[in-house]
């Protein structure tokens, strides 16, 4: 037989043999299914289900699906009878939920022991719990919501403190007046980015200390009006990139935990008390290039050793620009100015000053080392007055 003729038989043969793909089924609710319990009864993995405008009186329940989505069409309500949540995901796989609205539940969205799922642009008011939950999920998304009201956490990952959830990716989401912190993160490796949290009840945004949260990175988020930290970062090796807060009552940023956290570029304006706090031990922690306006207390406060603190900016902190609790810093190019107490109050030994400046100080010094000559200061800082 030719070549080319047995090539195109073995062709011919091949294809025949091949299984056509599975179709996959939109369902329309309520077109085709009065209630979306209907349609997810009816769904098949990589089925699609479209919701008509309206508000269905129902807690959806997903429970074992691949590749499912779930979308809303006009202004979907789902407001779910008695206590229940409003619409909960179990064991999925990457699936989707998108433009839905969550009213008077227990909590909005709950996904549970899922995989790359997605909840996007939906919105969920006045629930008593967290408006979207996720608990022991992986590589999860939630994006573009706005949360109104929550009565605990507008987004809770790792919800209830023993399922963490690892690489989640929190996006562009608006949380306004969620009853305790806005974004309450229990995990490692996850990505929370270009969110707004306004008037939390606790804190703007906080990373989980038990089990500790690990290698987490805020991402041009903001806080405003916290009730408690704009930012409570715990646990180990976590950090703030280009975010902003913004009149929190109490810390602009409280870092404590285990292991040292990273600051680049943070923006605090108005805290109540320390625009950043750094506890002990937390060793080689590092801020950069932040700046902080009128806090109530300290503008920078470092308590932990081996710091490095460089081209920080505090203006008129009600305390002390710098306190330096810490030993064996670095701190390079940082200024002070108008703070009400000292520029650089260093109780800490063994800390290197170069290139720092401070003036303007009203009630005590620009450089107040109390350490009686146990730290290296430069003659390239600049400060107006020194002492003790």
């Amino acid at each position: 037989m030719p070549f080319l003729k047995l090539v195109l038989g073995a062709t011919v043969l091949f294809s025949v043999a091949a299984p056509l793909a599975a179709a996959h089924t939109t369902h329309f609710v309520p077109q085709e299914h009065p209630t979306i319990a209907s349609a997810v009864g009816n769904a098949q993995d990589g089925d699609t289900i479209i919701i008509s405008g309206g508000t269905y009186d129902e807690a959806v329940v997903v429970d074992g699906f691949t590749d499912l989505t779930i979308k809303g069409k006009g202004k979907v309500i789902i407001d779910p009878p008695g206590s229940a949540d409003g619409i909960t995901l179990t064991d999925c796989d990457t699936c989707t939920v998108e433009k839905l609205q969550v009213v008077d539940a227990v909590n909005g969205l709950r996904l549970v022991d899922c995989f790359t799922c997605t909840v996007s642009k939906c919105k969920v008011d006045g629930v008593s719990g967290i408006g979207v939950a996720l608990e022991g999920c992986n590589n999860c998304f939630v994006e573009k919501c706005t949360i109104t009201g929550a009565g605990t956490d507008g987004i809770g990952v790792g919800a209830n403190g023993t399922d963490a959830c690892p690489l989640a990716h929190i996006s562009k989401n608006k949380i306004i007046e969620p009853g305790d912190d806005g974004v309450d993160l229990n995990g490692d490796n996850g990505i929370i980015e270009k969110n707004t949290v306004i008037d939390a009840g606790g804190n703007g945004y906080r990373t989980e200390g038990v089990p500790a949260a690990t290698t987490n990175s805020f991402v041009k988020c903001k806080s405003i009006g916290a009730q408690g930290n704009g930012f409570e970062i715990n646990g180990a090796s976590n950090s703030i990139f280009f975010c902003t807060d913004i009149e929190s009552a109490v810390n602009g940023v409280h870092c404590s935990g285990t292991v040292a956290h990273q600051m680049l570029s943070h923006k605090s304006t108005k805290a109540g008390g320390t625009g950043i706090l750094v506890e002990a031990g937390l060793d080689g922690s590092g801020i950069d290039t932040c700046k902080i306006k009128q806090p109530g207390a300290d503008g920078i406060s470092m308590q932990s050793d081996a710091a490095v603190l460089s081209k920080n900016k505090v203006t008129a902190a009600g305390n002390d620009g710098f306190a330096v609790g810490g030993d064996g810093g670095f701190y390079e190019k940082n200024s002070a100015m108008k703070c009400t107490s000292d520029g650089f109050q260093l109780i800490g030994t063994g800390n290197e000053l170069t290139k720092n400046k401070a003036k303007g100080s009203k009630t005590g010094f620009d450089l107040n080392d109390q350490s009686l000559g146990g730290n290296t200061i430069a003659e390239d800082n600049k400060f107006g007055t020194t002492g003790p």
